[in-house]
């Protein structure tokens, strides 16, 4: 008999007991693998590698397929039709999923709408999704900033032009961070937030007049707290003065820490 009918047969009498009480996650899997797994010949983006998940944060912890996949539940009928729903992360991650709900990212809206969506996936990836702290992961602080370029220098369209968005690599931020390995230094998600991502016009965002001051302070608190302290962090209080992210012209009458760009 065909490797391929064997382990779809082997995927019905594994349904027949999923829908019962199955013992633990691995059993559950081992269902689904028999015809998603990396030797199976359903089309290659359907393949799951079973050690890469297992590896991964949700696999280490002890999710089973139809812990994501729960439209699945009670089906018992296999091959079971496609495509699946869209996974609900917000079912396990409902703090991450309000915030993102706010976000400019969420108001890029559904694909149907014809704008760039971005999802969970777009970001930590799907079945080997790791730990933000783990150094493989597109989120970990060394690979944040190709991870966030991979739409803000190919994808999205702004005024100032993908040029704005490379000059991060050319600051003393990405340096530090590039260049001596430190994972303290400002990446993309310690100035603009990582699940609540706002415009910068929004006065919520990071990034707003109203917040830029605190937001820069967080690192630079000597700096933040002689800014205020003095004549333009009174005005700015006022709300009447530059702030950090400012780049006026210069004329006789006004003054800035930043280069003229």
């Amino acid at each position: 008999m065909c490797p391929a009918i064997v382990s779809c047969v082997s995927l019905i009498f594994f349904g027949s007991i999923l829908v019962q009480a199955p013992p633990n996650a691995s059993f559950l899997n081992a269902g689904c693998l028999a015809c998603h797994g990396v030797e199976a010949t359903i089309s290659e983006k359907y393949r799951i590698n079973e050690q890469n998940y297992s590896a991964s944060v949700h696999g280490r912890e002890g999710l089973a397929c139809l812990d994501c996949h729960s439209d699945l539940k009670g089906v018992k009928d296999f091959p079971h039709e496609s495509p699946l729903k869209a996974v609900d992360c917000s079912l396990c991650h409902d703090r991450a999923a309000r915030e993102y709900a706010e976000s400019v990212h969420a108001l890029a809206g559904p694909a149907s709408s014809g704008r760039l969506t971005v999802s969970c996936r777009d970001c930590h990836g799907t079945h080997e999704i790791k730990a933000g702290d783990d150094f493989d992961s597109p989120v970990f602080p060394f690979n944040l900033p190709a991870t966030c370029e991979k739409c803000h220098l190919e994808k999205v369209k702004t005024g100032k032009g993908p040029e704005f968005i490379r000059q991060y690599r050319e600051s003393v931020h990405f340096k530090a961070l590039d260049r001596s390995g430190l994972t303290i230094s400002a990446n993309c998600s310690s100035c603009h937030s990582s699940h609540g991502t706002r415009k910068v016009a929004d006065p919520l965002s990071l990034v707003s007049r109203k917040n830029i001051i605190q937001t820069c302070g967080l690192c630079h608190e000597g700096i933040r707290r002689d800014y205020l302290e003095g004549v333009h962090g009174k005005d700015y209080v006022k709300g009447a003065s530059k702030t950090c992210r400012s780049v006026p012209t210069v004329t006789a009458n006004t003054t800035s820490c930043l280069p003229r760009t």
